[in-house]
């Protein structure tokens, strides 16, 4: 969740370093939910953190984590986009539709099995 964009944005709005230093993870907001219910979250971590995957698999797995930190905090779709536009900047429009399209696509496909012989 850390490494999220929705929480790198939020430490850089605060900061001009671009390292989330640990002093400064105690001062990240968490959101309820995820107390709540850490399993989707925690399920996307395990994949991440699991086998090797082409780059373009781990990318569609970050930005799933992303999502789902959106919806842990339930920003409205105006304060994702400003922080989507904040965080990529010229690389705006293709990352927000990458985030669309994994927000669409079931948790399942996200490792793609067609690559897999």
């Amino acid at each position: 969740m850390v490494q999220s964009v929705p929480l790198q944005r939020c430490h850089r709005l605060r900061t001009t370093d671009v390292n989330v230093k640990p002093g400064a993870l105690r001062e990240l907001p968490v959101p309820r939910a995820l107390l709540d219910d850490p399993g989707e979250l925690a399920s996307l971590a395990r994949l991440r953190a699991g086998e090797r995957m082409d780059p373009a698999e781990a990318h569609a797995v970050d930005r799933r984590i992303d999502a789902c930190v959106y919806r842990l905090f339930a920003l409205p779709a105006e304060l994702v986009a400003e922080c989507e536009q904040g965080f990529w900047a010229e690389r705006f429009s293709k990352e927000f539709q990458l985030l669309e399209a994994v927000v669409s696509d079931p948790l399942a496909k996200v490792v793609r099995q067609e690559a897999i012989p």
